[in-house]
């Protein structure tokens, strides 16, 4: 069993209380910027050509987001999808990350 570490785990627990508060407005997940700017990072940090379903992945995430600053210029109020979004972002991240460190494991990464 690994030990607690936030430098590890602080981002997943942001990402997570986002995810469950029972209340909530749109501003308050600006405090997930780390969480985003880090999957980021993980997706774009790779020095090689990104592969195919990552580049649909990202076509996808685009497309939410577009969908939801039209939803918030509308003042239509239906961007309670947005913890989702930025939830599978973060995890997206996560997972190239863990892809890139299976392939090259003697090498670390500046993201960690």
């Amino acid at each position: 069993m690994s030990k607690w570490s936030w430098r590890d785990h602080g981002l997943t627990v942001m990402v997570i209380s986002i995810l469950t508060i029972p209340y909530g407005w749109l501003t308050d997940e600006v405090v997930l910027l780390p969480a985003i700017l880090f999957a980021a990072m993980c997706i774009f940090g790779e020095n090689k050509k990104m592969p195919a379903t990552t580049r649909i992945v990202l076509a996808v995430f685009a497309f939410l987001n577009w969908m939801m600053l039209l939803l918030i210029a509308s003042k239509i109020p239906l961007y309670f999808w947005s913890s989702l979004l930025w939830f599978a972002w973060y995890f997206y991240g996560r997972h190239r990350l863990a892809v890139y460190l299976k392939a090259k494991p003697a090498q670390v990464p500046a993201v960690s």
